[in-house]
């Protein structure tokens, strides 16, 4: 016996763009030696 008044299920939407997967967390990088940096990277 189903209820008239209970809304139909309704299929999840499929996502245009899907989500990326999670990328793993590095490990704990060294402290780098003091020195010029050749290739400064921005701190995020």
């Amino acid at each position: 016996m189903s209820d008239p008044m209970q809304p139909k299920p309704v299929p999840p939407k499929p996502q245009p763009f899907p989500r990326p997967a999670p990328q793993p967390v590095p490990d704990q990088q060294p402290p780098a030696p003091p020195g010029p940096n050749p290739n400064p990277q921005p701190i995020i």
